[in-house]
């Protein structure tokens, strides 16, 4: 088996070795803060940081945020109420009261997550982690506040007035508008930093320095790698792998529903376009360069990538 590149032993090791892709120069500082803070979920570390973030993905960004305030490790319910979703985080921002469903029963985990929306799942978190209400001024209003939903009016303000989510300029909030995830890690860094300073973690500077590879520079993968566009499961055991110039396979065992949930949020991140979806455990995504498949079952999980014909 070839060496992995840079780039993705950087995803196995859960640490950035380079810059997030897409991210914004304003938001490097804040992005490896919120790393180091352990406030960026890895479902968007490995993400565009540019594209809209979803309900699913906040609630993993405000469960890491209630973690790292309260110095606890949420729990996920034990009962699942929606029918749209088992993804881990939802469940723990559930079961904690951060973040509720659409409806009774759905939750719209792919729903890209509105500001007000936002705003809304922070000031829970603040009111689990302070025991206090959120209770903003109204000092000043926004232009657009009419269109602020009344369930979320107070976090609005709340959370503007502090400093952690500011407006889109002109006095506007845009309480419908959508979020990018680098905004939506940032206004959590904001917010673990205004109300928990004596936390904070100073990240580790850039080195300028090449990282060292674990094995003989000649084994590198090169751009016909194959194998090395597959991410590694940071679970399960990989028991078998090939390749070819078009094509990549692994196989990984001792693989629980939960990590094959987990690993297909990854996918779901790095492969953008939904070819096909048969069941939970199979699913067919692609780049538009590279088509990617994961089956899984009885425990074991299969990866492969080929180049999109």
């Amino acid at each position: 088996m070839k060496i992995l590149s840079i780039t993705v032993c950087g995803l196995l090791l859960g640490t950035s070795v380079l810059a997030y892709t897409g991210q914004s120069d304003w938001a490097e500082e804040t992005l490896r803060s919120a790393e180091a803070n352990n406030i960026m979920p890895y479902v968007i570390e490995i993400s565009d940081v540019s594209l809209p973030v979803t309900r699913a993905e906040f609630a993993a960004v405000a469960v890491r945020l209630y973690d790292a305030m309260s110095d606890t490790d949420a729990e996920a319910a034990s009962y699942n109420p929606f029918t749209d979703t088992t993804d881990r985080d939802v469940l723990k921002a559930y079961a904690a009261g951060i973040t509720n469903g659409v409806t009774d029963t759905t939750f719209e985990p792919n729903s890209y997550l509105s500001r007000e929306q936002a705003a809304t799942m922070l000031a829970r978190v603040y009111y689990l982690v302070e025991d206090s209400e959120p209770t903003p001024t109204y000092s000043q209003l926004f232009n657009d506040d009419e269109e602020i939903s009344d369930w979320a009016r107070d976090a609005v303000y709340f959370m503007s007035e502090n400093g952690i989510i500011s407006g889109i300029g002109d006095d506007l909030f845009g309480p419908k508008d959508t979020a990018s995830r680098e905004q939506a890690v940032a206004i959590a860094e904001r917010m673990f930093e205004k109300f928990r300073p004596e936390l904070i973690v100073t990240p580790a500077p850039d080195s300028t320095q090449e990282p060292e590879l674990t094995e003989e520079p000649d084994n590198a993968a090169d751009d016909t790698d194959m194998l090395s566009r597959i991410p590694i499961p940071t679970f399960g055991t990989v028991t078998e792998t090939s390749e070819d110039e078009y094509s990549a396979e692994m196989t990984v065992e001792d693989v629980t529903l939960e990590d094959f949930e987990e690993y297909s949020r990854t996918i779901e991140g790095l492969f953008p376009i939904h070819v096909n979806n048969l069941e939970d455990a199979f699913i067919i995504k692609s780049d538009g360069e590279y088509d990617i498949t994961v089956n899984y079952g009885n425990g074991i999980m299969t990866v492969s990538i080929e180049k999109a014909s």
